[in-house]
């Protein structure tokens, strides 16, 4: 069922928890939400579960520090925004259906979680996150070809990533114990990459340490690298960076560039560098 804000409710005029805010009443699990541009925004005063959020030009939602739930609303795009986005908004992904995540317009998601074993959420335009990036087991996001992702916050892979020719950068730490795939673009990385498995899918393109963000950085991977399990390219480019292959050998099998920093080949806890 679609659920449009209205605003306006007398002394009430932003709040989302009252249903004359609403057509139809405050939406909920499987409903279609859509606020439009209207005199009033939309500001959430708890966090909720819906089908799906549609913010259209103008239209402005507070997110108030809470978090929107997306259970499947049954369009195409689970998340879309070409509008406003206020405060602090963080939102799930848990439909039974795999979804397009859309975000075109002003304002950043903080934390995103993708929860749902066996289904594809799919980027359809740019996303940065300000917090964190979450994908738990058996659970995928996919960038959608080349579209630019960045995380401000951790990035915790227990699903997958599948990155495409996309440019992805992680502004602090990852730890995937599921899967990374990167066919081409660059990676770049302000922190440490910790993969437990040997995760990674890297047939193309660059995995690059960046800046003295990463000062002390280390890799934890175990490094069988081949065609498609591994890493290709590796850039470490930042005045006093160390970047340090932990617990695991690292293999490299594309090129290796050090134009600023330093790659410790010892490892702390006996890692190594094979090219």
């Amino acid at each position: 069922m679609s659920k449009t804000w209205v605003g306006g409710d007398s002394g009430n005029e932003t709040d989302s928890s009252v249903a004359a805010n609403w057509s139809g009443g405050v939406p909920g699990s499987g409903d279609e939400v859509i606020i439009p541009n209207t005199t009033h925004e939309c500001q959430l005063v708890t966090s909720y579960t819906w089908g799906s959020l549609e913010i259209e030009a103008g239209g402005e939602i507070d997110g108030n520090g809470k978090t929107i739930t997306l259970d499947d609303g049954g369009v195409a795009a689970v998340f879309s925004n070409v509008g406003i986005i206020t405060g602090i908004l963080d939102i799930k992904c848990n439909g039974s259906t795999g979804r397009n995540i859309y975000n075109n317009g002003t304002g950043k998601i903080r934390n995103l979680e993708i929860d749902r074993t066996g289904v594809v959420f799919t980027l359809t335009f740019t996303l940065r996150l300000d917090g964190t990036l979450t994908i738990t087991t058996d659970s995928e996001l996919d960038t959608g070809a080349n579209r630019l992702l960045s995380v401000t916050g951790t990035t915790t892979i227990d699903g997958t990533l599948t990155a495409n020719s996309s440019a992805v950068t992680f502004m602090d730490d990852v730890t995937c114990a599921g899967e990374y795939s990167a066919t081409d673009g660059t990676t770049v990385l302000y922190g440490n990459w910790r993969s437990a498995a040997s995760r990674i899918t890297h047939n193309g393109g660059t995995f690059k340490w960046a800046t003295t963000a990463a000062d002390g950085a280390t890799i934890a991977t175990n490094g069988n690298a081949t065609a498609t399990l591994g890493l290709n390219n590796v850039e470490i480019s930042g005045s006093g960076i160390t970047v340090t292959p932990n617990e695991w050998n690292l293999s490299i099998y594309g090129d290796l560039t050090i134009t600023l920093g330093e790659l410790d080949t010892h490892g702390p806890s006996g890692g190594g560098t094979d090219f």
